[in-house]
């Protein structure tokens, strides 16, 4: 099948392929890290896991995930009763003790980090979490834990191995007393099998004013593959390259799909369904926000007018959506 013929929808992939649900294990942050999978949230199996109190009240899930989990439990890697240092900002909250110098030394002051009180937690390791709920790995494994992301990921290794993509928080300067640093943490998944991908999300500081390094990274949100060849099975592979195109690297996908041998005509599902999905939904955009404000300032006399007209039909997207919109 050529990847140009026919498109699926990105809601079938999973029936289309024959494959189980796409399994996503969510540590800490109170499950927020999953939202950026809804558009493929009826093929997910979600597990967040948080042990923070104010999200003890039952709630239903109303992202429309196929199904969802939450496990009120801290993950260490120690099992047992831990020391949790609840902070200003519940988000903050950590099993390591905040490291007051470093937040004044690198954001300014320490604002939202001071500790409140503290709280007794149950910890599990990775791995007894995991074979207690009977997962053996997943597709794709989210970590925010403030500073014990790679403490968590040593307790199970053998979880690690069976899962396809890392998200995970990472830091430059010790914002947790005693915590591991990016480096480590590329360090110890490059000898799991694991390569780096991309930094998403994070924090930089402009040092030129300061005396420092202009962009100093201070966190960041860093996606690591699991890329052994020879080692990905067909299922892992295809689930893997969903969620690579749901997180926006099509060609990363593709190629994942290529080197682990998945034939072209499932390659070709998987990348019409995603670039169907996207067409559908700028098409939407178009109608319902951009083509009304075309239409609205070619009917206003305003300076500059034709010259923004003229602008905007040098644009090839807008001027498409200029050519092909029935007025």
């Amino acid at each position: 099948m050529h990847p140009n013929h026919s498109a699926f929808p990105v809601q079938e992939l999973c029936r289309l392929l024959n494959l189980a649900p796409l399994r996503i294990v969510d540590i800490g942050a109170g499950g927020e890290n999953a939202l950026d999978l809804m558009s493929i949230a009826p093929l997910c199996e979600v597990h967040e896991v948080e042990p923070r109190e104010q999200l003890d009240a039952e709630k239903k899930d109303i992202r429309g995930f196929g199904k969802y989990f939450r496990h009120k439990t801290a993950l260490s890697d120690t099992c047992g009763p831990q020391n949790l240092f609840v902070t200003k900002i519940p988000e903050a909250s950590s099993l390591l003790r905040p490291h007051l110098l470093n937040l004044k030394r690198w954001r300014g002051d320490d604002a939202g980090f001071e500790i409140v009180s503290e709280a007794t937690v149950h910890c599990e390791t990775l791995g007894a979490f995991s074979t207690r709920i009977n997962l053996n790995g997943c597709d794709l494994l989210k970590l925010d834990t403030q500073g014990s992301e790679l403490n968590i990921l040593l307790s199970g290794i053998e979880f690690v191995c069976n899962t396809s993509i890392i998200s995970i928080e990472v830091e430059f300067v010790r914002l947790y007393e005693g915590q591991y640093l990016f480096d480590d943490i590329v360090r110890e998944l490059s000898n799991l099998g694991f390569r780096f991908v991309n930094f998403t999300h994070g924090q930089s500081l402009d040092g030129l004013d300061r005396g420092v390094a202009p962009q100093k990274r201070i966190w960041a949100d860093a996606l690591f593959l699991r890329d052994s060849p020879g080692k990905i099975s067909r299922d892992a592979a295809l689930s893997a390259a969903i969620v690579l195109f749901q997180l926006g690297y099509d060609d990363e996908a593709i190629w994942y799909m290529k080197d682990h041998e998945i034939s072209e005509g499932e390659i070709a599902i998987v990348a019409n369904a995603f670039r169907s999905s996207r067409a559908a939904n700028a098409a939407f955009l178009a109608r319902v926000f951009i083509f009304p404000t075309i239409k609205a300032l070619r009917n206003i006399k305003f300076p500059g007018r034709d010259i923004a007209i003229k602008a905007a039909k040098s644009v090839p997207w807008l001027n498409s959506i200029i050519r092909n919109l029935s007025y």
